[in-house]
């Protein structure tokens, strides 16, 4: 008897964390709303979060959000995020990140319908959401792209996505994401995790459709983005932010200090740093 107690113990641990999310889930998100009307202005971040696992290798999705917070973006771009595996207790990632931030979301996944996958975050209401499966050689690759209402007459289009590695067909994922934007006219945002240097043939075909934002902002020190700690290497930018038809670039940087006066493993949510664009319209 005492063995089936503890075995019925150990599944009730194991299984309290998915009980707990999905209760989570019953609890409508309290949105933060943007002020566009008054500022014309909009802050974008691009985020890949490592499945929320930080250069301590501690697993800590408040650190994440806390490295967001930094910033304060309205819409945001994460990539390399999990959905109730157990690796991560059960959560869904964007959701739980979401609900701290007070902000609408979608996630789509990629590899098994839980893994690696992205999602978009924005104080301003997506109006309509469309996800797809890019070309690959390894790993499931995905493209989210959302329609976000500003206001009552102005909408933008947001791309988030997350690239293969070297060896994968990134040409093939490029070509695929720009058949989907220069099919979008008006305004349109089109950021993420590239695994990309910026002066490969892939990213100079983007930069012949899109304007980088961080280049454009400052061309002589961009910023690099990868690894977070102890620094990213010299030339190591893989996360963009790319736009189209916006008025003015007023801000575009690499997120490097995430808790001021403090340079350790554990202020670093994540392997990469975070992008932040803001544009006015």
């Amino acid at each position: 008897m005492a063995t089936t107690g503890t075995k019925k113990l150990v599944i009730l641990l194991l299984l309290l964390p998915l009980i707990i999310s999905f209760i989570y889930t019953l609890v409508p998100i309290r949105i933060i709303g943007g002020t566009f009307d008054t500022t014309q202005q909009v802050k974008f971040m691009t985020y890949n979060i490592h499945f929320g696992v930080g250069m301590d290798d501690e697993l800590n999705l408040e650190r994440i959000v806390q490295n967001i917070r930094v910033e304060n973006p309205d819409i945001i771009g994460l990539q390399e995020v999990e959905n109730g595996r157990i690796t991560s207790g059960g959560i869904h990632m964007a959701e739980w990140i979401a609900r701290a931030l007070g902000m609408y979301y979608y996630y789509y996944p990629a590899v098994n319908e839980h893994a690696f996958g992205c999602a978009l975050l924005s104080r301003y209401p997506i109006v309509n959401i469309t996800a797809y499966d890019m070309p690959t050689i390894q790993l499931e690759r995905v493209l989210i792209h959302g329609t976000i209402q500003l206001n009552s007459t102005f909408t933008l289009d947001v791309f988030v996505t997350h690239l293969g590695l070297s060896n994968d067909n990134t040409t093939a994922q490029i070509q695929f994401i720009l058949d989907k934007t220069s099919k979008i006219p008006g305004p349109k945002v089109l950021m993420g995790d590239f695994n990309l240097w910026n002066n490969t043939p892939q990213i100079k075909n983007v930069t012949s459709f899109f304007i980088d934002t961080a280049s454009a902002y400052n061309p002589s020190n961009p910023g690099d983005t990868f690894p977070s700690w102890p620094a990213p290497e010299p030339g190591n930018r893989i996360d963009y932010i790319f736009a189209t038809n916006f008025t003015a670039l007023i801000d575009s940087h690499v997120v490097t200090d995430m808790i001021p006066g403090i340079h350790a493993a554990y202020e670093f949510g994540s392997d990469h740093l975070p992008v932040v664009t803001t544009l006015q319209y």
